[in-house]
């Protein structure tokens, strides 16, 4: 989507149908068990797993902590006693890694060394400005449902619950459009503009177009000064990801991410893309039930390829 203006440049769900062979599918589409009926993009709620580093490091950056300070062992997975696995999604290069560091390489421990250092704010506090309470949703598509502000951890809580929340594995969930809006925030002043798809109507009998009327206020989610620092650490996340070949693909950032989802896991890649242009957008891939990081990295080579010719 367009980071400034909302504009949804490209919106997929797979598996999808042919509107035009519907009456002839619509059995097998009713039976299958991937629901192509079912809108990932828009009604899907997945943990936020690693993406919830963005929001760590928000804070982190927004409370004036060291980013220079190393973690040791940053590169040790966090296993819970029901058998949750939680390690770094790229290897990295070194024992010991800073925050920018491990959310480059989408390493667990020293978020919540982080996290778990005196003083902190709770997690609900933390997920506050990002709307989980209020999904931002599409006009015209099914509201999801919100986030009870009382249902995030607090330091009430068992630790071991409390860790769990903080590293994107407790209540808080999201669609990845709302994920992407988060992005655009990063990627601008700070605040996400409302997303649109739609820009313009026509009755059947008429010949002219009526541009659709949209709302400009954009809904603020952290300090411009806070998303310019943090929008700089995706920018390194971006060149670990995309390796010698970063620069080809303009000025941008991006986080891949692993949450888990009971025995399967999903792959994110969370980011943007700044053309010499002036033009920003903010994109979300999803891999769902597959735990291939590289498949969402070469996924985003072909994005990038397309953005950087649609601006």
């Amino acid at each position: 989507l367009n980071a400034w203006s909302g504009e949804i440049v490209a919106l997929v769900s797979q598996p999808s149908f042919d509107p035009n062979t519907l009456d002839e599918d619509w059995q097998a589409l009713v039976a299958d068990e991937r629901q192509p009926f079912f809108n990932r993009a828009l009604q899907g709620r997945y943990q936020l797993g690693g993406a919830m580093y963005t929001l760590l490091l928000a804070q982190a950056i927004a409370s004036d902590f060291d980013l220079k300070r190393a973690f040791a062992d940053a590169g040790a997975p966090i296993r819970f006693a029901d058998g949750m696995r939680l390690a770094c999604v790229l290897p990295p290069p070194r024992a010991d890694l800073t925050l920018p560091e491990a959310y480059a390489y989408g390493c667990p421990a020293p978020f919540q060394s982080y996290f778990l250092a005196a003083p902190q704010p709770s997690l609900a506090s933390i997920l506050a400005p990002y709307r989980f309470d209020k999904p931002i949703a599409l006009a015209g598509f099914p509201q999801p449902e919100g986030l009870d502000p009382s249902a995030a951890a607090n330091r009430a809580e068992d630790e071991a619950a409390i860790i769990r929340a903080a590293l994107g594995q407790g209540s808080a969930t999201a669609t990845p459009l709302h994920l992407a809006l988060i992005m655009a925030a990063i990627a601008t002043d700070g605040s996400a503009p409302g997303p649109a798809i739609q820009a313009a109507t026509r009755p059947p009998s008429a010949d002219q177009w009526h541009p659709t009327a949209r709302d400009s206020t954009r809904i603020p989610m952290l300090s411009a000064e806070t998303a310019a620092k943090l929008g700089a650490v995706l920018r390194q996340a971006w060149s670990v990801i995309m390796g010698a070949s970063s620069s080809s693909f303009g000025a941008g950032g991006a986080q891949v991410a692993r949450s888990q989802a009971g025995e399967s896991a999903q792959i994110w890649l969370n980011g943007y893309y700044a053309d010499s242009d002036g033009s920003i957008f903010a994109f979300i891939v999803l891999l769902e039930g597959r735990d291939q990081p590289s498949s969402v990295i070469a996924l985003s080579r072909v994005l990038i390829e397309a953005l950087a010719q649609q601006s």
